[in-house]
């Protein structure tokens, strides 16, 4: 698709999207799925394939929340590329996988010849207990001194925009 990008173009096949498993994809990436469940037992429900044709640019842009973490396996066509993530800039080697907080603003460029394949995993932030993670979706306001909303009304937290304000252990864009 084009959506994104100002040149080039940038898809996706999703495994898992908002709690939701595409069953034909996840069926064609056995191990994958394995790979994931164990070693990511704590995944958001969001994981895909992504793919970048050489020439592309992603604009900026940012994550909706601090609450997960995006978890990159850089897999093919990494030449060329490189990924800004705040005033970080990465540039992936095959095989590293590489941790980064998807709420701060960041862009990519591939300037390479090879379309660029990544498997992203999206994982709760470690600072968030399971009971905290186990909590689905905003309270109604009569629910609004529910704990984990009050944890994060008190730490300011925000779950979207660019710039959130909590400070989670030893905060960086790229871990």
């Amino acid at each position: 698709g084009t959506e994104g990008v100002d040149s080039g173009m940038w898809n996706v096949l999703y495994l898992y999207l908002n709690h939701k498993q595409f069953d034909d994809n996840c069926a064609r990436f056995p191990a994958t799925i394995r790979m994931i469940n164990e070693v990511f037992p704590r995944h958001y429900s969001h994981a895909f394939f992504s793919a970048l044709t050489p020439g592309s640019h992603i604009v900026k842009h940012c994550g909706p929340s601090n609450r997960m973490l995006r978890a990159w396996l850089p897999i093919c066509g990494l030449d060329g590329f490189r990924l800004r993530v705040g005033d970080t800039v990465v540039e992936p080697k095959a095989g590293n996988v590489f941790v980064w907080d998807h709420s701060f603003e960041h862009e990519a460029w591939h300037e390479g010849s090879d379309t660029r394949i990544v498997l992203i995993v999206d994982i709760w932030h470690p600072d968030l207990t399971d009971h905290e993670v186990k909590f689905d979706g905003p309270p109604a306001a009569q629910e609004s001194q529910h704990p984990v909303w009050q944890w994060c009304f008190e730490r300011e937290f925000e779950f979207a925009g660019c710039a959130p304000n909590v400070e989670l252990k030893d905060r960086k864009s790229v871990v």
